[in-house]
């Protein structure tokens, strides 16, 4: 944190006040405060696995009223959006130290391998209301990639465009 405060024109007194304030801030923090700011991050993540996969029985029910090509847009969209949101949330816990970006890592492996279960062809067939659906040939194949794909496109951007491989 220093260097890059340094390289936006902080003096070393200026940094060195700003270390004693924020170790203040430290010591009267509640002691529970961790707790709860690390409930809602797994929380944050849990509403967002939810969703994704309620997401992902949308988005095989379109074949039904979209074109195919269309559906597939539509699922590198909604993985962008989920991608962004799992990535927003373990950038911005500034206490967070590198086994928790590990975890969190293997949940938005675990929350992406789940949407991949859903398209799969085995999983459709066994629920009556998707065997309505009449859908092209390999198109959960390419309704999961186009999903994976953009799903890992923030979290890539971000570690390429901060150079931060941890």
């Amino acid at each position: 944190m220093d260097l890059r405060l340094e390289e936006k024109g902080w003096t070393k007194k200026e940094i060195s006040h700003l270390h004693r304030k924020l170790r203040k801030v430290e010591k009267d923090r509640h002691p529970g405060y961790r707790l709860i700011e690390a409930a809602l991050f797994w929380i944050v993540l849990l509403f967002a696995i939810l969703i994704s996969l309620s997401l992902s029985f949308v988005l095989l029910l379109m074949f039904v009223f979209l074109k195919p090509s269309f559906v597939y847009i539509l699922a590198a969209l909604v993985g962008v959006m989920f991608g962004m949101l799992f990535e927003i949330s373990l950038r911005h816990i500034d206490w967070i130290e590198h086994k928790h970006h590990a975890i969190g890592g293997f949940v938005i492996l675990a929350a992406v391998l789940l949407n991949l279960m859903v398209f799969s062809s085995s999983f459709i067939e066994r629920i009556p209301l998707f065997r309505l659906v009449t859908l092209p040939p390999n198109a959960q194949l390419f309704l999961g990639i186009s999903y994976t794909a953009a799903f890992f496109i923030p979290f890539f951007a971000h570690k390429v465009t901060t150079k931060r491989f941890y």
